[in-house]
């Protein structure tokens, strides 16, 4: 129900930008670093969050995103579809002698990757900078569909590495929602193409695995990067 009800008031909120004088389409480029934020419940004791967190830590990531943009002269409305890779990764440790990665290696590290198909809309306050440049505060939701989950490990070895990739089986959520907001910079190179830059920030307000009554650890994941869009304007009568 709070989805659907922030869905639902984003888009009232978003009636205003209808009053449109542009329609665009284009391809939204988002290259980030994703996190997590730890969960713990009452059996996990703070020696074992101080160890967790520690040892996990962000990694890079990326989305990519077709979308459809309606825009006034001071609000405009987005919305897309597209894929994204997210996740978190451990440190580089050292291996045990008792570990049989141990022949093979000297330190190692694990890197946890999730695949999501992504929906997010958004709503964007202009504030013109000039003829062609404009600003802009970007306040929207995502929602995002689990695809498949794996987990990379990275072994080193005397300045090489090699990797092996293994499906992650875990209960995952299949459905999530997240919080977004960011603020950018609009160029026009002509009447119809935009180029734009958004540093982004997003927060998947549900954990990543499913809750049980076994759960002990759960995670949020979010991420920070700059999304580069490229925009195809069309004049509206």
């Amino acid at each position: 129900m709070k989805k659907t009800g922030f869905i639902l008031l984003l888009t009232i909120a978003a009636w205003p930008a209808f009053a449109q004088q542009s329609f665009g389409w284009g391809i939204n480029l988002f290259p980030n670093i994703s996190n997590r934020r730890l969960i713990a419940y009452s059996n996990i004791t703070q020696d074992m969050i101080r160890d967790i967190e520690r040892r996990e830590m962000s990694k890079p990531s990326y989305a990519a995103h077709l979308f459809a943009s309606w825009r006034g002269e001071k609000v405009g409305f987005q919305v897309g579809a597209g894929f994204a890779n997210a996740g978190y990764r451990t440190v580089e440790e050292a291996i045990p002698t008792d570990d049989p990665d141990f022949a093979n290696a000297i330190t190692r590290r694990y890197v946890f990757r999730n695949y999501n198909i992504e929906v997010p809309a958004s709503l964007k306050f202009y504030q013109s900078l000039g003829d062609k440049d404009y600003f802009n505060f970007m306040l929207g939701t995502n929602i995002s569909y689990n695809l498949a989950n794996d987990t990379l490990t990275v072994l080193y070895n005397d300045g090489t590495s090699s990797t092996r990739s293994v499906s992650d089986e875990s209960d995952f959520r299949k459905l999530n929602y997240a919080f977004t907001t960011g603020l950018g910079w609009e160029h026009r190179f002509s009447p119809k193409f935009t180029l734009i830059l958004q540093p982004t920030f997003t927060f998947w307000i549900k954990a990543l695995f499913k809750e049980t009554e076994f759960t002990e650890l759960n995670r949020n994941l979010y991420n920070f990067g700059v999304s580069v869009g490229f925009r195809f304007d069309r004049e509206l009568e």
